[in-house]
Formats: C-alpha cells, structure tokens, sequence
C-alpha cells in the first residue's frame, strides 16, 4: 500500500510563517502576562495577623494529632475568624464522635451547612447512631445528599423502627429493586419490607427483569419466590428462557403483546443470538421490525450488533449489504466502526462510499476528513478536493489539524483566545467564603480537602463562573484544577490556562540529562495526570507522568535513582526523573520511534511489540495509529503528539509533530 503525500518542499518555502506565527504567539502570551498582572493585583492581600493565624492554625493541627488538649485549646483560642479553624472544631469532633452529644453536632452542622466538611462529620455521626441504634436521631440527622447505598438503606430501616413504615417503604422499594445484590447493611430493611407485605408482584418483577438482564440467576431465583400468579410466572419463565436461549424469539408466537416489556425483551434476545447466529438474528429482526414498533436507540442497538456480528463471522458481504440498507438510520458509531476497518484494509475507495454516508457533524469532523483526503490521493482523487480538506482542518488545534497543516506545509494554528474574565469578577470570587477557605486549605498543602471544597462550590455554577474560577486557580498556581474547570466550562482556546508550563525547571533538567524532548514530556503529563501530583489510576499508577511503582523500581535500579517507596512518586521532581527515564527507556526500545514509544508508555512495551507483528511493518504511520486495538491508546497518542505541539509554541520552540523519518517509516 503506497502512500503518497503533497510535496514537502512546500513545508521549507513555508519558515517565514512560521517565524510570524510565533512572533504572534508570545506577542499573544506577553499581553496575557500583563493582564494577569492586573488580576494578580485584584486578589485579597495577605497581611501579618493572617499569617499568624496561619500558624496558630498549624501548632493547633499538630496538638491536636499528638493529643496535646491544652496546647490545642490555647491555638484554638487565637483562631477567631481564621477561615479553616471549623475545620480543627471539625477534627476533634470527628476523634471524640464517641463522647461527643447531639446538640454539639446538631450546632455545628447549623453554623456551616454548605461546608464540605459537614457533609463527612454527618456521614460519621450516622455511622455512630446506627451503631448505637439510636434511630429517632438517625431519622432526624439524615440528608438525602448524601448519596449512600449503605446509608440510605439505614434511614429506611430508621424509619419503619420510628413507626413511619410508608416512608420506609418508599425509601426502601427503589433499593431493593436493583439487579444485583445490595450491602448486608440493607438486608434488615428489606426484611422489615417483607415482613410488611410491600414486595408485591408488581416490584419484585422489576428486580427479577433486571436480574436476568445481568445475568444475576441467583439473584432471579431468589426473587421469583415473589412471583405467585400464573402471568407473572410464564412472563417470568420466559424472560430466563429468552436470555439463556436467545434462539426462543424464533417462536412468534409468544410475542404478540407488543408492550414496552416485550419490546426490551425482544431487544435483549436477538442482540444476544447475534453473537452466535448472526444470520438467523438478522432473519429474525426483518419479521420483528415489521411487525413491532422499536424507537430508535434499540433499532440503532440491535443493528449494530447484527453488522459487528455478521462481521466477525467473516459474512462481510451480507454486513455490508444490510449497512447499505439501513445506512441512514444507522448509528455514527457503527459507520465509524467500519470505516477504521476499511481503513486496516487500505480500502480507498470504500472510504470514500462510506464516509458519504456520514452525518453532517461527524462528516465535519476533522478525523474523517483526513481520510477521506488521504483516500483522494491513494485513489488519484481531485488535488484541488485534497487541498480544501487539508484547509479545512489545518487551522484546528488538534492531532488531525496539525498532521493537515503538515502536509501543506503551513505553520500550526493555536486558535488562542484567552478567557474574559476581568478584576471585578476574580475579585467576587476570591472573596467568597468557599474560595477563602479553599486557598488557606492550599496554603496549608491539604489539597485534598480543598479538591472536595472546589468541587462542591462550582457544582452546577455557569459558565462565567467556572472560567473565572480557573484563571484563579491558575494564579493560585493549581494548575489541574484550573485545567478540569475549563474543560467543565467547555471553554478550549486558552492554551495558557489549559496547557501550564508546571514545574518548568524540573522538565526542563531531565530533558537535558534524557535527550527527550521537553516539549514531549509537558505533553505526556498534561495527557497523563493535567498536572495532578496526587493522581492515582484505577490500576495504581501515581503522579504527574503516572508510573506504576514496580517500573518506577525498575527504572530507578536501571538508571541509579534513589527511590524506595511508592509515596516517593508523588514527589513531582523524583516523578519527572523516573518517567522521563522511562519514556527514554521506550524510546530507545522502539527504534526513537515517538509513536511507539508513546503508545509503550500507556499500553506497555509488550502489547506494542505484539500490535507490530500483527501489522507486520507493511502500514503507514497514521493508519498504524488508527488502528491501535484500545482505544484509550489510540486516543493517547494522538493527544500527546498533538499536545506535543502547544508545548512546542508555549516554550517557542519551532519543531514539527512528527520527524520525516518517523512519517516515512512502516510500522
């Protein structure tokens, strides 16, 4: 599979753009530095009595953790009108909540309703009255905002305990009705709920529909014992039989009542039997879809499971033929889905039939007018064509935009347009009760504390709001909550705000002592962790660059770095060290090869090696990134390449996505 790209000498006619392009860029960002000036100068000033009071604050966290009462008491005392001193009233009675009495509860609760720490002190007082079986006050400390499984089954139970068993039903009924097995905490309110007769027919079927959908068979037998009548155990018989045999929709006879019941039942069968029998589903689904009304997400399920199906089964005419027919109303995913196949396949001229099928948004999106530009010129398609879709996306700030702008050789747009945000409103914001506390919970490095303040006070705040709230946390020097604020604002042309140049020197050095690019490694943070240096992944990755803390020990041993414990990888110095070593390490592994490397860094060396031998070296560099089996990775690479390149023009350095070598080579 050849590939042909426009000239490259367009790219070396093209450096005095370049030259003018950055030029505009830090002409951009020096006025951005004055403005922030002005808005740095709006922000509360810090005087000596806060400062002691800072410490105070301090030596009274200490007594308090060793026990000191007295020493705590005397700090406590010089605290008044200090923002986070709820938070030590909060700590000691958080360590007493044995001792402690309602009324203290109860008033401090009052005093600081809206507080963070409120909503934990609660949580604990609760634990301790159910432990102490104290349900009348359980009933009357309860907040539905707590938003607990275990805690709302123990408010139900309160409540049938107080005599209010209506209420306890209906607290209870919605909890006993999930599809799958609820805490033991709850088992003694779904008893009480048995034992008042409130399962009738009509809820447990609720329970047993979704248990059998989730394949929860024990869970299903169990409720059955509920179904009593003749109607309710044939419907019961029969959803247990669709599931394990999907082949059972094959008797129409048995669906012919047309409710919405049957419908998702239906729905369920034949996207089941199309993992085993594809051709028969499909038979199927034309008598059903005539002779039953489905909306339109099931129609676009059930479809897509039919053509994934067919697919897979190696029946690719009959896919295609029944995608052809249903291609309107398809669903874009799916079209998506076969178009990155036709892609692997380097089937040009298919992609440009069935990107025509595309909806006009996803047919606007940069990803397939690159390929669809790409199969013009496999396929001797029009150059002009080619051009105006290269145009078209050159000037996005993204990884199909800058591989555009590449191609025609035209310097990367940055589409920089910083936030409007003025001194006025930072001045309001900063002001506000919340944002104090949340800068003296900063200031005392509890970042932890202050995330879940942060969080709590711009839930459902509007846009204005969360973009000023980002340009302070960015002056705060916060830089990954400054960034989550701005992608909650949906706000994407600040690249000051959305790409921080966070702990510059520390890049800057292992960038030196490794010979990655820094640039590079400010991508693969900013992707990896938005500059978080608490971070911790689903799978134990910790820290800017998220290492796992056996490659931090490998690489440490590897390349002599002191390093002994995994708390060490939340220290952002000894983090940048082993993860640029490690990206090094991924480098030199894969021939300095950027996309390999980069797709090793997430998905692990070993799944990269496997993906080349599959690919056998016989694809171009950009279909070998569109076809990365996980999407997570393919994602990641794209973002850090793209990433990349905002460093690039935020560090003034003149560099392109890609090296020719690596656009050149097979992977």
């Amino acid at each position: 599979m050849s590939v042909d790209h426009p000239s490259r000498s367009r790219r070396r006619t093209a450096s005095i753009l370049f030259t003018c392009i950055f030029l505009l860029v830090w002409s951009a960002l020096a006025a951005s530095q004055e403005s922030d000036s002005a808005l740095r100068a709006a922000l509360p000033a810090i005087g000596p009595e806060l400062e002691q009071q800072r410490d105070h604050y301090r030596q009274a966290a200490q007594a308090l953790a060793r026990g000191d009462r007295r020493a705590f008491a005397a700090h406590m005392h010089k605290l008044s009108g200090y923002p986070l001193a709820p938070y030590l009233e909060y700590a000691d009675m958080s360590a007493r909540i044995d001792s402690v009495d309602a009324t203290q509860i109860a008033a401090f609760l009052e005093r600081h309703p809206h507080a963070q720490f409120s909503r934990t002190l609660r949580q604990r007082w609760l634990d301790h009255l159910a432990a102490q079986r104290r349900w009348p006050e359980y009933v009357r400390f309860y907040d539905a905002d707590l938003v607990s499984t275990q805690l709302a089954c123990r408010y139900g139970y309160a409540l049938f305990q107080t005599g209010d068993s209506e209420r306890g039903a209906a607290v209870g009924i919605p909890l006993w009705q999930v599809g799958s097995s609820q805490p033991e905490v709850c088992d003694p309110l779904f008893e009480e709920l048995i034992s008042a007769g409130h399962i009738s027919e009509e809820v447990a079927w609720v329970r047993y529909t979704r248990a059998v959908f989730n394949h929860q068979y024990g869970l299903a037998n169990y409720v059955s014992r509920f179904l009593t009548s003749p109607s309710y155990r044939q419907r019961a018989e029969l959803y247990l039989r669709v599931d394990r045999n999907p082949h059972e929709i094959a008797n129409y006879s048995l669906f012919t009542s047309h409710t919405p019941e049957e419908l998702t039942l239906l729905r369920h069968g034949l996207t089941h039997l199309a993992r085993s029998n594809p051709r028969m589903a499909l038979n199927h689904w034309n008598r059903y879809h005539q002779s039953h009304t489905f909306d339109t997400a099931a129609e676009q399920e059930i479809s897509s499971a039919l053509v994934r199906a067919l697919y897979q089964a190696g029946d690719r005419d009959t896919a295609d033929q029944y995608l052809q027919q249903i291609a309107p109303q398809a669903s874009q995913e799916l079209l998506e889905w076969r178009l990155r196949l036709l892609v692997e396949a380097g089937d040009w001229q298919s992609i440009l039939h069935w990107s025509a099928h595309l909806s006009a948004t996803a047919a606007f999106d940069s990803r397939w007018k690159y390929w669809r530009a790409r199969a013009l010129e496999l396929t001797g398609g029009s150059a002009a064509e080619i051009r105006t879709l290269y145009q078209n996306i050159a000037g996005e700030r993204s990884f199909y935009g800058f591989l555009a702008s590449e191609w025609l050789g035209t310097p990367h747009q940055m589409q920089h347009e910083p936030v409007p945000v003025d001194a006025s409103q930072l001045r309001n914001l900063a002001n506000r009760e919340a944002f104090i506390r949340i800068r003296e919970l900063l200031h005392q490095d509890d970042r932890d504390w202050a995330r879940r303040e942060w969080h709590r006070a711009l839930s459902g705040a509007p846009q204005q709001e969360l973009l000023t709230a980002a340009k302070l946390a960015e002056l705060w020097g916060w830089d990954n909550q400054a960034i989550a604020a701005m992608i909650q604002a949906s706000y994407w042309n600040d690249i000051q705000v959305r790409f921080p140049l966070s702990h510059r020197d520390s890049f800057q050095a292992q960038a030196r002592n490794t010979g990655v690019p820094v640039n590079l490694l400010f991508a693969i943070a900013r992707q990896e962790s938005a500059f978080n240096p608490d971070a911790v992944s689903s799978a134990g990755a910790r820290g800017l660059l998220q290492l796992m803390p056996a490659t931090a020990t490998e690489t440490a041993k590897r390349h002599g770095i002191a390093y002994r414990q995994r708390a060490e990888l939340h220290d952002p110095i000894k983090n940048i060290a082993l993860g640029s070593r490690y990206y090094m390490d991924m480098l030199k592994r894969f021939g300095n090869n950027r996309i390999l490397a980069t797709a090793a860094y997430n998905a692990g060396p070993g799944r990269v090696a496997s993906w080349r031998a599959r690919s056998a070296g016989e694809l171009p560099f950009d279909v070998w990134i569109e076809l990365i089996p996980f999407r997570e990775t393919r994602n990641y690479v794209q973002n850090v390449l793209a990433f990349s390149i905002i460093y690039a023009h935020r560090l003034g350095l003149e560099t392109t996505m890609l090296t020719p070598e690596e656009k050149g080579a097979r992977l």
